[in-house]
């Protein structure tokens, strides 16, 4: 296999050059502003794994992988494999309000149709948009990294927070590979603005965790504007004196959201790699190698 690194992708493209030989790639952008690229040795009958950042610049990932993807079908390569750690337009899982656009499902099927045969992804927001495409559309779970990381790192007791209840499931599932207890917040959101407007805990269950635990950690997948993280950290601060950590599978840290954390009581930050942050002390890498291996030799 081979692998073409998006010119925008750093730590988690280093892990993965590693192992698999990188396919030679000239990327410039001409005084338009339009992408040109060219393929510096033969792919026919090469199975090809495109690495894609996903953020920032969603947009220009996303065309950037539609004519990478188009181009190496064209030129006789035999599989196409997209990997694509954060999937952008996730959270636009359905039709919220009249007249939008599902575009999780939009980008996919583009993807699909010029040329990708498999996406790989990492905690993508939502899964049930995806279900029509089957086995083509690969969600890996970071649990197992967080819970290694968690376990080997932290001293002292803790205990997980769900901001709310769609992230409960997945929260408990972490929890239970970490041996920690966890509570789970309840929220509502203004579906105009996308501001929360109200962040309930469950004072009773908190005030017993914080005197047997001497840290708390947030758990989410994405960090954007950082209001619900936010938030919900002075909610729990009410009933909790430890330290807090918010922890992120994907962070994209938009709005001054770093400020909003430490002003909240924040006391570390954490997510993975999937986004390249100064914070990504969680490194997905290992689990996308093992599931590329499998793909591979399929």
């Amino acid at each position: 296999m081979k692998l073409i690194i998006d010119p925008a992708y750093q730590g988690l493209a280093f892990e993965l050059a590693k192992e698999w030989e990188v396919l030679r790639t000239d990327f410039k952008r001409f005084p338009d502003g339009e992408l040109y690229f060219r393929f510096k040795e033969p792919v026919e009958g090469e199975n090809v794994s495109i690495l894609v950042a996903g953020y920032p610049h969603q947009d220009r990932a996303i065309l950037r992988t539609v004519l990478l993807s188009r181009t190496l079908r064209d030129l006789g390569a035999n599989a196409i494999l997209g990997i694509i750690p954060y999937f952008p337009y996730a959270r636009q899982d359905k039709r919220f309000r009249s007249g939008e656009p599902i575009s999780a499902k939009a980008v996919a099927e583009s993807l699909f149709e010029s040329g990708v045969n498999k996406i790989l992804t990492v905690d993508v927001h939502s899964e049930g948009v995806f279900a029509e495409f089957g086995g083509s559309f690969m969600n890996l779970s970071s649990i197992g990294r967080w819970a290694d990381y968690l376990t080997e790192n932290l001293e002292g007791d803790f205990f997980l927070i769900a901001p709310d209840q769609g992230r409960s499931k997945t929260v408990r599932r972490l929890a239970q590979k970490a041996a920690c207890d966890f509570i789970t917040l309840s929220k509502e959101r203004n579906l105009e603005t996308g501001e929360i407007e109200d962040i309930v805990v469950k004072q009773e269950k908190l005030q017993k965790l914080s005197k047997q635990c001497e840290v708390a950690i947030l758990f989410d997948d994405i960090i954007s504007t950082g209001g619900t993280a936010s938030t919900a950290i002075q909610e729990v601060h009410k009933a909790f004196e430890g330290d807090v950590i918010a922890a992120f599978t994907h962070g994209l840290f938009q709005s001054g959201s770093i400020s909003k954390l430490l002003r909240a009581g924040t006391d570390k930050i954490l997510t993975t790699d999937t986004v390249n942050t100064s914070y990504s002390d969680v490194s997905v890498a290992p689990l996308l190698s093992r599931k590329i291996k499998e793909i591979t030799k399929q």
